[in-house]
């Protein structure tokens, strides 16, 4: 299931200081994805291993959280098990998810396994397949926001990477799609929380799931979302609601 750990972070998880793991696989082929090699994993590190490295972190005072992150972890059986014991450490769980697993979702949650977590938007619902380059349940991402944005304020996020698109030529998301998206999450949102934009930024071909979106093939000016642009996306995120921050 882990196909990679960072030992220490203290930016994944608001106010907490700990690994960030990574599980390994993911539903969707988003091809901005900067983790596009969690795809191809051959051999998958030592869970016990891991856990007692840990363990010994917690129980000298220097680790209170941790971050799990993909891939899509609730892709994994062996998920929830893994967060009991990360639970019984006394540690707090921050998950990320994109949201196509539920059932999965509100298991974990309502056993108590997860105290934070991180809900990827990849768009506008009919633009979702054409980002993710994947078959989409729009019912279950629905499912997965009334059931996020339920949650206590500063318990919850959602996060969107602002896309790319192909049609009728390579360009990024444009305001009026951001504008729909931002409208359709809204309605269905019971309570209000963070909604962060996060800046494109084009990596070598082995990075990406989509070579067309590769420093090598685009132009010097697609290589960054302008923050500028974001900083738009940001405005209208408040105006309906949300706190908002351009990472």
């Amino acid at each position: 299931m882990i196909a990679r750990i960072i030992k220490e972070s203290s930016i994944d998880y608001p106010g907490k200081f700990g690994p960030l793991i990574f599980t390994a696989g993911c539903n969707f082929k988003c091809g901005f994805c900067h983790n596009a090699q969690l795809n191809n994993v051959d051999e998958f590190l030592d869970e016990d291993e891991i856990l007692e490295s840990i363990k010994v972190k917690v129980y000298s005072g220097w680790y209170n959280g941790v971050c799990i992150t993909g891939g899509e972890p609730t892709l994994h059986k062996g998920l929830k098990d893994f967060l009991i014991k990360l639970k019984k450490m006394g540690l707090s769980v921050k998950l990320d998810s994109n949201g196509t697993n539920p059932k999965v979702l509100k298991e974990l949650l309502e056993e108590g396994l997860v105290d934070y977590i991180a809900m990827d938007i990849k768009g506008p619902k009919e633009l979702y397949s054409e980002i993710t380059n994947s078959d989409v349940k729009i019912k279950d991402i629905e499912e997965s926001i009334k059931l996020i944005s339920s949650l206590p304020t500063g318990s919850f996020e959602f996060r969107t990477t602002i896309p790319f698109l192909f049609k009728p030529y390579t360009r990024i998301l444009n305001l009026k799609e951001a504008e729909e998206m931002i409208k359709w999450v809204s309605s269905l949102s019971l309570n209000k929380g963070k909604w962060n934009t996060q800046l494109f930024v084009a990596r070598h071909k082995e990075d990406m799931n989509d070579s067309r979106l590769c420093a090598q093939n685009l132009p010097k000016e697609l290589h960054k979302t302008p923050e500028s642009y974001a900083e738009k996306i940001k405005k209208i995120l408040e105006k309906n609601g949300f706190k908002s921050e351009v990472r």
